[in-house]
């Protein structure tokens, strides 16, 4: 539904959930604020999806509502946590809501300091204000990464920050921001945060040794942000994709073969979409490319990009089957080796 008509009648909401046990997805625009999506959760909505709505987008809500009845993967033990925030309200309300959730808390207020106590210590997940004194929270993030670059370790950094804007957040993830939190924060967002980065570790340590000896495809981070941080979700994910990625490529091979631009178009159209679900863009471009030549009887201009396709998307089918089956496996306390 859309969620506008009904920000005031929230008592519907909540009556269409429990008489009709239904898991409702709300359609909201870019002006509702943080606050009117708060009140939807807490009402009983399951998901959100953004105006302009995108098939891709559409389906991963849907898929949220779908597995929202078994919550995914919360954040149910204690959890040792770095948070670099220079507020001192913000660093009493952050204390506050994590301390009382059974975690301990670790706080520095500036990015030099969060630097040297990852470099010196053990910590689930670290909550880095972008604005800190000093080194900011985008510069202090990226010498975490560096740091760790060539080993398996991945610590899960979240973003504190009073920005929405979609530049900010691609800001973030370019520095190797896993997740990102608006301020003012609230104590279902945040738990929410620290759930996602407990299925994210999790992810972590079963992937870590798929795709070695190459650049990876798959960017599992997005992956895991279309299944709403739930593992469970994801390996159903991987589980599909191993069987539709080759099956589409024969689609689309066949349809060369037979000069048939739809059966071409069919399976490019598929596999676009199954592709961005795994972060995969640049072949995700390719096929929507392949796609719109399907229309025009170009031929060999069918064959050459099809061709140039195949290789990266076989070893993208590699680093899918080489994923281990680790729902179930007793990750929960692999998080913390990891």
């Amino acid at each position: 539904f859309e969620a506008g008509p009904i920000w005031e009648r929230v008592d519907l909401i909540e009556e269409l959930g429990r008489q009709h046990r239904l898991r409702l997805v709300a359609v909201v625009g870019p002006s509702d604020t943080q606050e009117q999506l708060d009140r939807l959760r807490s009402a009983g909505v399951a998901a959100t999806v953004g105006e302009p709505v995108s098939e891709a987008e559409l389906r991963a809500a849907l898929a949220r509502g779908q597995s929202a009845a078994s919550s995914g993967e919360p954040a149910d033990r204690s959890l040792r946590l770095l948070v670099a925030e220079d507020g001192e309200v913000n660093r009493q309300v952050l204390a506050g809501l994590l301390e009382s959730g059974g975690h301990r808390v670790e706080m520095v207020g500036d990015g030099k300091a969060a630097v040297a106590a990852v470099a010196n210590g053990t910590y689930d997940v670290a909550l880095l204000d972008l604005e800190l004194p000093g080194l900011g929270g985008i510069d202090a993030a990226r010498q975490i990464r560096e740091a760790e670059a060539g080993s398996r370790r991945r610590l899960q950094l979240v973003a504190l920050t009073g920005h929405a804007s979609a530049a900010v957040r691609q800001r973030c993830l370019e520095a190797g921001m896993d997740d990102f939190l608006v301020k003012p924060i609230t104590a279902g967002r945040l738990h929410e945060a620290l759930a996602r980065a407990v299925a994210a570790a999790k992810v972590h340590l079963a992937v870590g040794g798929a795709g070695e000896g190459g650049e990876r495809l798959i960017d599992w981070s997005v992956a895991l942000r279309v299944c709403g941080g739930q593992v469970t979700l994801l390996q159903r994910l991987v589980e599909a994709a191993r069987e539709e990625v080759p099956r589409l490529l024969r689609e689309c091979r066949a349809g060369v073969t037979e000069r048939d631009g739809d059966r071409l178009r069919r399976g490019a159209h598929t596999l676009k979409s199954t592709l961005g679900y795994f972060g995969a863009h640049e072949l995700q471009q390719q096929a929507e490319e392949l796609e719109g030549l399907s229309w025009g009887s170009g031929f060999a201009a069918w064959a050459a990009l099809l061709e140039r396709m195949e290789p990266p998307i076989a070893a993208l089918v590699r680093e899918l089957e080489a994923i281990p089956d680790w729902v179930g496996s007793g990750a929960q306390e692999e998080v913390r080796a990891s």
